[in-house]
């Protein structure tokens, strides 16, 4: 089912605009399903249509799904397929635009999975029959080892390369028997305390995988289907003894019918999850946007929790119409003194308040000697950080491992933005560099044996303190070449650092982002789904 691994990740990665634990989710042990249900959800790229989650239409408008499948994602780069069987045949369904997503604010992933929940909305309404959700009371009503209904177009058995993964385009369906809370957290002591009451199921060499994060967990009462829980993680797919982990439905009643009865403020944050240098006041335009039909006027901003780190500069959100569809922001300035990371909330009030976290990973200063005369303040973090080899005046990303991550943040000031020579040595489109600016994604990212050349000559740049970010990533299978990315030049106002730890005076070449050499892809990532602890059931 999931090797902690969450079941739609590796096909979100396409469709997700701008970091995931060892979790993996699919159908493992059924059978193919003999008709399409009227309230099963394919959740897929809307440029390319590949589905990456599976979903469930709890109304017309409303479908619900794991929140590890749409965090960092854009709603107008998805699309939903209702009612299908076969993948291949869009037709026979319902297709819809996603105008919204909603995650649960205490999903804490890569730390944990509670919460594994989210909504989208769509952009019109569904003529097909939503699923009901089960209440609290149905549910306590259901025994241990009672068998319940998953489905979806997730790998059919689990497996360790990407490249050898089996995905149907029919879909899949398999009963598993109710495991009680109990039995669980024995299994999964190192994920649950005695406090937890996980929702689990199977054990039998039964289970989803990969590609089935988000779809329904179903009991049938009387003749009729009920969701029960949305298919979240689990250790591998399909072990005998091991369960596959859901989130609990009627646990989340309150939260989901906020939405579905319309009592929200319809805001979204552009972007909650940034990098800092420690000790480094870095400011950061926090952007929200009107996602309802009507214009909404704002009345207070406030920090609820993590309010010694941050100072509010401006606020133009506040006390003034926002149409629907438009932005406001507010410029926040944050200083963290050590370097552990933070998580924010903060809270937006209209008519009704809405809340949001802000993940602050807070990077350690690293002292590079050989760049002294370029100004530069360097930070690294991630599961291993980068450096500079005795032998060269390089910076290397770290020796990390499947699923890892190393970071490398470097701080400049003015309107020009230094060049950045880079080698890699890495799988095509397995591995991968990703560059961002101001924590902006500027289509940088590379993967291969490549020398690329980044700049931003053509973006301007306001004059002030800026930051570079540079996230390099393994697959969580794929290992061949040196797995590696290094910064082998740098130069900033005509002060070139060299491979020979020289300093040389030369004119600033003119260019783009770009490449000097074949093997380089573009992706669309955030940094948090490249933090892969537990594997998610995502495809």
């Amino acid at each position: 089912m999931k090797t902690k691994l969450l079941q739609g990740l590796l096909l979100c990665v396409a469709m997700i605009s701008a970091s995931y634990a060892e979790i993996n989710p699919r159908i493992v042990g059924g059978i193919e399903s003999t008709q399409a249900y009227s309230w099963m959800v394919s959740i897929q790229g809307k440029e390319e249509g590949n589905h990456f989650c599976g979903g469930t239409l709890i109304a017309s408008n409303w479908v619900v799904t794991a929140a590890h499948c749409t965090e960092g994602a854009v709603a107008d780069k998805m699309q939903v397929v209702i009612g299908i069987k076969n993948l291949d045949e869009a037709q026979t369904g319902e297709t819809h635009s996603v105008s919204a997503i909603y995650d649960h604010i205490d999903f804490n992933f890569p730390k944990e999975l509670d919460n594994d929940i989210s909504l989208l909305r769509l952009s019109s309404h569904s003529e097909l029959t939503p699923l009901e959700m089960i209440s609290p009371a149905d549910f306590n009503q259901i025994e241990a080892g009672s068998l319940l209904t998953t489905m979806g177009w997730g790998a059919l058995a689990e497996f360790q390369d990407p490249r050898d993964a089996d995905y149907p385009n029919d879909l899949n369906e398999v009963q598993l028997p109710l495991v009680s809370p109990e039995t669980c957290r024995e299994v999964y002591s190192d994920e649950f305390s005695s406090a937890d009451n996980p929702l689990c199921a199977g054990g039998n060499e039964k289970d989803s995988c990969q590609g089935d994060s988000g779809g329904p967990l179903i009991a049938n009462i009387d003749g009729a289907p009920y969701l029960v829980g949305v298919v979240s993680w689990g250790y591998g797919c399909a072990r005998q003894g091991i369960y596959g982990i859901y989130t609990n439905v009627s646990e989340q009643l309150e939260w989901l019918e906020q939405y579905l009865s319309g009592e929200f403020l319809d805001v979204h944050l552009r972007s909650n999850s940034f990098s800092i240098g420690m000790g480094e006041l870095t400011t950061q335009a926090l952007t929200f946007t009107n996602t309802g039909d009507e214009t909404i006027t704002m009345t207070s901003f406030n920090v609820d929790v993590g309010a010694e780190h941050v100072t509010v500069e401006d606020i133009n959100c506040l006390n003034t119409e926002v149409q629907a569809g438009s932005d406001c922001q507010v410029m926040a300035s944050i200083l963290v003194a050590d370097s552990s990371s933070q998580r924010l909330r903060i809270s937006l009030t209209g008519l009704e308040t809405a809340n949001f976290i802000l993940e602050i990973d807070v990077m350690d200063k690293m002292g590079f000697s050989f760049l002294n005369e370029q100004e530069l303040n360097w930070y690294s973090s991630g599961h291993a950080k980068w450096f500079q080899p005795a032998d060269s005046c390089q910076l290397i990303s770290g020796d990390i491992e499947d699923d890892q991550v190393s970071k490398l943040l470097v701080y400049f000031s003015g309107t020009v933005m230094p060049q950045f020579e880079i080698t890699l040595s890495s799988e095509p489109d397995y591995d991968k560099l990703i560059a961002y600016i101001d924590d902006k994604y500027e289509s940088a990212s590379f993967s291969g044996d490549d020398i690329v050349v980044l700049n931003a000559s053509s973006i301007e740049l306001e004059d002030k303190r800026h930051r570079v970010l540079f996230v390099f990533s393994k697959d969580d299978s794929v290992t061949s070449n040196l797995d590696q990315a290094a910064i082998t030049q740098i130069e900033v106002d005509d002060i070139t650092g060299l491979k020979s730890c020289e300093v040389d005076s030369q004119s600033r070449s003119d260019g783009i982002i770009g490449s000097s050499g074949g093997g380089s892809a573009f992706y669309l990532l955030l940094p948090l789904l490249l933090l892969n602890l537990k594997r998610k059931k995502a495809a």
